[in-house]
């Protein structure tokens, strides 16, 4: 009787110690994939200024070949907007000769481009001509070659 006791609270324990084990192994798993840094998905909106003489960019980073980015931008005056290819923008010189799409927005403009090839694209916003600060609301959406499924 006294080993079928002790077999039993052995059994117990080394149930509980496996439990722990269980939790001590997969609580960081839970938290690193919790809070794992991912693309955000479905539109994205921003809102920011582009000071006078100067332009902004926003990065659209690995968009794979055929998905389509569609863009909305509203702002409060005039404004050069362009998608280019990340190679056709060095050293703080946007190259807009073979933009993907290269338009001036007066209060709001959209559009949309399928993409030629997977590459890192840029937005620009381009007020180096402009005297005075422009408020920019932008919506982003980009979805898979084929699917429509958000990127």
């Amino acid at each position: 009787m006294a080993i079928g006791r002790l077999g039993g609270s052995r059994s117990v324990l080394a149930e509980r110690w496996g439990r722990l084990c269980l939790l001590v192994y997969l609580t960081p798993l839970l938290v690193f994939s919790w809070f794992s840094p991912t693309a955000a998905q479905g539109p994205v909106a921003l809102n920011f200024e582009v000071p006078s003489g100067k332009a902004k960019t926003i990065r659209l980073r690995n968009i794979p070949q055929g998905a389509v980015v569609a863009v909305v931008v509203e702002c409060n005056g005039s404004l050069l907007v362009a998608l280019i290819d990340s190679a056709s923008y060095r050293e703080g010189q946007p190259d807009t000769s073979r933009a993907l799409f290269l338009g001036k927005v007066g209060r709001r403009i959209s559009f949309s481009v399928t993409i030629p090839k997977k590459s890192h694209y840029l937005l620009l916003f381009d007020n180096r001509s402009g005297e005075e600060v422009r408020a920019v609301r932008v919506m982003i959406r980009a979805t898979r070659p084929g699917g429509g499924v958000e990127l």
